[in-house]
């Protein structure tokens, strides 16, 4: 178990954080029509966002974002939202999380790319000061989404004021469309401007392994999300170049990454020096809390309880923050 006040989580998403109550929330309050079943609104919207024991696999989880594509997102339900978040993650303990957080539906509202990344920052500012705890910020910039999308949104980095709201770039989606040679300019700009936190979601799915190795020798990327496909010269190659895993167990089980839990690849990332972190990623979809993770594998017996703490402290090393 981690202890209440040393708690540092590095892998969690702002669109898997939003809870079906603050959901069902801005439905009421915009009279929405969104698709639903049966029974109480709420409780419509959590099955909705919730994964269940037949919503295993990739495919299944991402339906579970549907809906946050389905309401508007005026200021007031961004703000909503941002509080919302803040108040979880002081209740369940944590000092510091870094979240990462596309801005695709914020935009969509008639925002600048420039003016949503503006009104996340100052939101979260604002509520991680109201409930005493410090977050980071990591743009997300997806995959499967044009190219010149992804420019425009890595180009932010230019603004200044932009440089003072976020602390890294997050790669995300879906791997088929991981291409180094496009990255590599943008990764290589935010490098010049000291951004510390470059991490891509890479090794996630089976066949994936490859990509690791690529994020690692010609991106340079000093974090991967999941990494769980990496053969042991990858793992190897990580330890020796520093680069820290943020890895999230209930995540891999439910979207289908890693099918056996007790083969899960952590314990050979820890048996080959890596960097390991332990995260929710999605804690709404996944129905998980940080102290769930770290359970979780203490259960099953991918670490045991010396471990904690030194993976705890590998949360906070990388984030660049003393514990």
């Amino acid at each position: 178990m981690v202890m209440d006040d040393n708690k540092c989580e590095l892998h969690r998403h702002m669109g898997g954080s939003i809870a079906p109550e603050t959901i069902a929330a801005i439905i009421i309050r915009t009279h929405r029509r969104v698709t639903t079943s049966s029974g109480s609104l709420c409780d419509d919207v959590s099955r909705r966002m919730v994964c269940n024991a037949s919503d295993i696999g990739f495919a299944a989880f991402l339906k579970k974002f549907t809906i946050l594509n389905e309401v508007p997102w005026p200021d007031w339900a961004v703000e909503l939202s941002v509080a919302q978040i803040c108040d979880d993650i002081k209740e369940e303990g944590i000092r510091y999380s870094e979240i990462s957080f596309s801005i695709g539906k914020y935009v969509a509202e008639g925002r600048t790319p420039n003016a949503a990344v503006r009104l996340i920052g100052e939101l979260f500012n604002r509520h991680a000061q109201r409930t005493g705890i410090q977050v980071g910020l990591l743009l997300s910039i997806q995959y499967h989404n044009s190219r010149e999308n992804q420019l425009e949104y890595a180009n932010l980095i230019d603004d200044p004021k932009i440089r003072e709201i976020v602390c890294g770039l997050d790669l995300i989606g879906d791997e088929d469309y991981f291409d180094v040679d496009f990255y590599k300019p943008i990764i290589d700009k935010w490098k010049d401007y000291g951004v510390y936190a470059l991490r891509a979601h890479v090794g996630e799915m089976p066949g994936t392994g490859q990509n690791v190795a690529k994020a690692i020798k010609q991106l340079g990327m000093t974090r991967i999300a999941h990494g769980i496909q990496a053969s042991n010269d990858t793992l190897k190659l990580a330890a020796d170049s520093q680069v820290c895993f943020d890895l999230a167990l209930h995540s891999n089980m439910i979207t289908g990454a890693w099918t056996d839990l007790e083969s899960h690849p952590i314990r050979r990332m820890l048996d080959h020096q890596c960097c390991v972190t332990l995260n929710t990623d999605d804690p709404i979809q996944f129905n998980c809390t940080l102290d769930d993770e770290f359970e979780l594998a203490l259960a099953n017996g991918l670490i045991d309880q010396s471990q904690v703490a030194q993976i705890m402290q590998n949360a906070w090393v990388t984030s660049n923050r003393s514990a």
